[in-house]
C-alpha cells in the first residue's frame, strides 16, 4: 500500500517540478505573437488592446496570457499600470484563488495600488471560501484536485487584511473569523485575543455584541481544558458585565447569562465528583467540605442543588466560613496523589 501510494505522488511532483523550472512570467502566449508578427513591431498597447477585449467578455485564460507578457516586456508602460489587478480577476473568475492572490500581491507592490479596496475585498472572499470549507491545490497545481487544508491560508489572507487596512471593514470581519477559525483549532486563548482586539478597535460594529459571546463561549470552552482555573470565571463575569454596560438592551443579555452559568455548571461539578469520591472513600467531612463550597460558590446551579442533597443524606456539617476561606483561596482544589487518581475513575 504505501509503495502504491507513492507512486501516485510521481506524477503530482513531476508537475510541481515542471512548474518550478519554467518561467511562469513568459506564457505560452507570446510565441503566438511572434509567430504573427516579427517581434520589433509587437506594442503594449496591441496586447493590452487584445487582453483587454478577452477580460471584457471573460475569456479569463487568453485575456491572462495578454496581460503576462504585456507585464513581462513592458512593465513600466502605461498600458501596464493595473495590469496585475486583471490578472488577479481572471484567475479569480477562473476559480484559481492561490494564482489570483499571488496577482493581487503583486498589484499591492506597485506604485500606484488604483484598486486596493478592491484587491481588500477579493482576499476576503477568498478568505471567507477556505473557512467554510475550500482545499487547496497541492503545490498551487491547476490540474490536481483540491485536498490540502486550507486553515492556514485563511489565517494568512486575514492577517493580511489586517496589517495593510486595520481600520477596514473588511478588517473587522476578518478580526471576527480569524478568532472563529482559532476557536475551531482550539486555540482558545489566542481566540480570545483576537476578539479582544476587534473590541478594541470597533467597539461599536454591528458585530461587538457577537464578540463578547464569542469570548464568553471560549471561556466555557477553556474550563474543560484548564481544570478549575479561578481565573476564567473572573474574566467570564467581567465580559458580562462589560457586555451589558455596552448592550443594556440586547436580546442576548439572557443567552450570556446562561453561558457564565454553564461555566459556574462546570466548576460546581468539580466540587460535586470531587465530594463523591471523598464520600465513596470514606471520608465524609471531606465530601461535605467541597459540597458545601459548591453551593455557597454557585447557588444558582443545579450540581448545588444535588450538593445540598447529599449533604442532607451525610452525618456530618462542614464548617461553612472555614470551607469558604481555605478552598477560595487556592487557585484550584488540590488532591493528593490518591486522590486524583481515583478521582478520574468518576
Amino acid at each position: 500500500m504505501k509503495f502504491g501510494f507513492k507512486l501516485c505522488l510521481i506524477p503530482v511532483l513531476l508537475l510541481s517540478a515542471s512548474r518550478i523550472f519554467c518561467d511562469p512570467a513568459r506564457p505560452s502566449f507570446y510565441e503566438e505573437i511572434l509567430s504573427r508578427k516579427p517581434k520589433a513591431q509587437i506594442c503594449a498597447g496591441e496586447l493590452c488592446l487584445l487582453g483587454t477585449n478577452a477580460y471584457e467578455n471573460g475569456r479569463w485564460n487568453e485575456a491572462i496570457k495578454c496581460y503576462r507578457t504585456l507585464a513581462f516586456y513592458y512593465p513600466k508602460d502605461i498600458s501596464a499600470k493595473n495590469v496585475w489587478f486583471y490578472i488577479g480577476v481572471s484567475y479569480f473568475e477562473m476559480g484559481e484563488y492561490e494564482k489570483a492572490c499571488e496577482a493581487f500581491d503583486k498589484h499591492l507592490e506597485s506604485e500606484e495600488a488604483s484598486y486596493f479596496d478592491a484587491v481588500i475585498d477579493y482576499k476576503f472572499y477568498i478568505a471567507e471560501q477556505y473557512r467554510t470549507g475550500l482545499k487547496k491545490r497541492p503545490f498551487g497545481l491547476k490540474h490536481v484536485p483540491r485536498f490540502a487544508p486550507s486553515g492556514d491560508a485563511a489565517l494568512e489572507l486575514y492577517d493580511n487584511i489586517i496589517e495593510i487596512a486595520p481600520l477596514s471593514e473588511a478588517a473587522a470581519k476578518s478580526l471576527f473569523s480569524k478568532g472563529c477559525i482559532l476557536r475551531q483549532g482550539r486555540e482558545f486563548r489566542e481566540a480570545i485575543e483576537t476578539f479582544n482586539l476587534f473590541l478594541r478597535r470597533f467597539p461599536k460594529h454591528e458585530l461587538a455584541p457577537d464578540c463578547y459571546l464569542m469570548q464568553l463561549a471560549l471561556y466555557y470552552d477553556l474550563s474543560s481544558v484548564e481544570f478549575q482555573n479561578p481565573d476564567i470565571i473572573s474574566f467570564a463575569e467581567l465580559i458580562l458585565n462589560k457586555f451589558k454596560q455596552e448592550y443594556p438592551r440586547e436580546d442576548r443579555i439572557l443567552e450570556a447569562e446562561g453561558i457564565l452559568l454553564s461555566i459556574e455548571e462546570a466548576y460546581a461539578r468539580g466540587f460535586y465528583e470531587t465530594g463523591i469520591f471523598y464520600e465513596r472513600t470514606g471520608r465524609p467531612m471531606a465530601a461535605a467540605i467541597y459540597y458545601q463550597t459548591a453551593i455557597d460558590r454557585f447557588p444558582m446551579t443545579r450540581t448545588a442543588y444535588a450538593c445540598n442533597l447529599k449533604l442532607n443524606g451525610l452525618s456530618v456539617t462542614p464548617p461553612q466560613k472555614k470551607v469558604s476561606e481555605s478552598i477560595e483561596k487556592s487557585s484550584s482544589f488540590e488532591l493528593d496523589d490518591e486522590a486524583f487518581e481515583g478521582l478520574k475513575d468518576i
